[in-house]
């Protein structure tokens, strides 16, 4: 399957994209789903 293979690095861009956010900025992630990068969005509150 196509783009089955690009989990990890997905997530490490998620990661390094919402670490470079300012702490205290609110997001919206429309489509949530089962919240699978809420992880890395606890300091930003």
């Amino acid at each position: 399957m196509i783009g089955t293979n690009n989990d990890k690095n997905r997530e490490k861009w998620i990661a390094e994209k919402l670490a470079q956010l300012p702490q205290g900025y609110r997001i919206l992630d429309a489509g949530a789903g089962e919240l699978r990068f809420k992880k890395f969005c606890s300091l930003l509150n």
